[in-house]
């Protein structure tokens, strides 16, 4: 099987070593180095660029131009290399899908613990339930197995578990599963998983591909063998073999976890600052930064924190200091002007609540609509009638006490007419669109991000498949919209030049040779990705 585990050169840049490794064994032909046959997985999406600039600047310096290679993280591995069975649904139709099936499937009531005997699970609950099922399942499709295996695991290993809520998980899954057929439709995480049980790859063109992972999922595993059981060079490249290391990896030049879990790190305590607060971190930093001996460069310097509260105080107080930074991506389009204005119409749309009707009214693009068409005052107006009426909901015919606000009222529903009475994926996109076209105006790179992530999320909207898209009304169509959202980061604020802030994540791929790592405060210290209650972590561990 062509699988061989390569040292890496030594150096600070993980991507530049990759990079060297690749170009050693790519012989350049008539002054072209090649790739177009080789894939590239990387541990992160800021990897993807950092190579290819790495792989360029190389071989600019033999003289030779370069053909990149496809570079892609862990999670696009599988659309490289597995070919569909059907249509692939996207985030608005996987999200869709487990709300159908939750519909569909009688005994589900386990999966809303403190109903009430009579009692109906809520909008929120049941987005919250489609959101966990949509996780646990990307989670086991990770390792590998469905849901129903995981079920029978926590069945045999787990007795004292909450068997009756893995019922419904398992009952919403298999209703899911026939939606899905009738649909001809699957999600991407099944197929994935699927195609690397059955060994079911496409090389294509493939003939070489390069690995720099610290821990694949198994499903990842299983792709990377599948793609060498068919000829494919697969190479992992690691940074250091043999002794070098603490503890060893396996043949596949991936870590033996047991062995990786009782390593101790020594660190030499004089290069350790103690601070307390954010802003004693945020003095560290620039004392570790003028210790950095001159010229210094930006883009030679990175900066790690644990959480935003510290990244934040670090961004913040540099500048002052003569420092500029780069701070990450802290938003998503949910976020955003746009964002928030979709969960503000939906929420309208679903009950003509007072507090929604409050929301709507202050959202700043309303507020402006209002004002042009003459309405002053709106906030004030609105505010007035809700606290003296004492009406929790807005009535669709006029009442006296609203005189002062009915003028409001009129102009929202006219404008929301088409909207609110629209059914089916398609409908709900096109009144959506006019109603958004109507009021949004993109002031800076980010508001001109979520208009791209609202409208991606709109054409999902529009193109559902027909049993997805029975039965959606407008607060269901713009909830979807709403979760697609918070999928989607936004730019960070500021100029790309000066220091990067990043997370400790991200601090092991990125290129500056020089690093200030602050670490943690007192009740703010870093924990581990939130897991799922009805998959604890034992079950995980045995589960891959």
């Amino acid at each position: 099987m062509p699988w061989t585990v390569e040292r890496l050169p030594d150096g600070p840049s993980l991507m530049r070593a990759l990079a060297q490794a690749m170009l050693r064994a790519t012989p350049a032909v008539d002054g072209i180095v090649d790739f177009a046959d080789a894939l590239a997985v990387v541990p992160a999406s800021r990897a993807v660029r950092s190579l290819e600039v790495h792989l360029t600047a190389l071989a600019r310096v033999e003289g030779h131009a370069v053909v990149l290679p496809r570079i892609v993280t862990p999670g696009a591995l599988g659309s490289c290399v597995v070919v569909p069975r059907g249509r692939v649904l996207d985030t608005v139709g996987e999200r869709r899908a487990w709300g159908v099936a939750i519909g569909r499937c009688a005994e589900v009531r386990a999966l809303f613990p403190g109903l009430e005997e009579d009692e109906e699970p809520s909008v929120r609950q049941r987005d919250a339930a489609c959101d966990r099922l949509a996780r646990l399942h990307r989670d086991c499709a990770a390792a590998g197995i469905g849901l129903a295996e995981a079920a029978e695991h926590v069945r045999r290993e787990l007795p004292e578990a909450d068997l009756a809520s893995w019922d419904a998980v398992v009952a919403v899954d298999a209703a899911r599963q026939s939606l899905l057929e009738e649909c001809g439709a699957e999600d991407r995480a099944s197929m994935v998983r699927d195609a690397a049980r059955a060994g079911a790859v496409r090389a294509g063109r493939l003939r070489r591909v390069w690995v720099v992972m610290a821990d694949p999922d198994p499903v990842h595993r299983s792709l990377l063998e599948s793609l060498a059981a068919c000829g494919v060079s697969v190479t992992v490249g690691v940074h250091a073999a043999g002794d070098e290391l603490p503890a060893p990896v396996d043949g596949r030049g991936f870590p033996d976890h047991a062995a990786w879990g009782s390593v101790s790190i020594a660190v030499d305590d004089q290069t350790i600052a103690v601070a307390e607060s954010p802003a004693d971190q945020a003095a560290a930093v620039m004392e570790a930064l003028a210790g950095i001996p001159e010229p210094r460069r930006s883009d030679e310097i990175a900066i790690s924190a644990p959480d935003q509260a510290v990244a934040a105080e670090v961004a913040s107080r540099l500048p002052a200091w003569g420092v500029r930074v780069r701070v990450p991506p802290g938003r998503s389009a949910a976020e955003s002007s746009g964002g928030v204005l979709v969960e503000a119409l939906g929420a309208w749309l679903e009950d003509r609540s007072c507090a929604a009707l409050g929301a709507l009214v202050r959202h700043p693009a309303v507020e402006r609509m209002l004002g042009a068409r003459g309405i002053a005052d709106v906030i004030a107006r609105v505010s007035a009638v809700v606290s003296s009426s004492g009406a929790v909901h807005v009535a669709r015919t006029p009442e006296p006490a609203w005189s002062s606000a009915a003028r409001v009222i009129e102009e929202i529903d006219g404008w929301l007419g088409t909207l609110s009475e629209a059914h089916g994926g398609r409908a709900v996109g096109e009144a959506l669109r006019t109603v958004l076209d109507d009021v949004l105006r993109p002031a800076n790179a980010a508001d001109r991000a979520a208009g791209r992530a609202i409208l991606a999320a709109i054409d999902s909207l529009e193109s559902l498949p027909g049993r997805l898209d029975d039965g959606l009304d407008a607060p269901s169509a713009l909830r979807l919209v709403r979760d697609a959202l918070m999928a989607a980061e936004l730019p960070a604020e500021g100029g790309t030049d000066g220091v990067e802030v990043m997370g400790w994540l991200e601090a092991g791929i990125d290129d500056a040779p020089h690093l200030v790592l602050t670490s943690m405060n007192e009740g703010t210290v870093p924990e581990g990705a939130s897991t799922d209650p009805w998959l604890p972590d034992s079950a995980r561990e045995r589960l891959g």
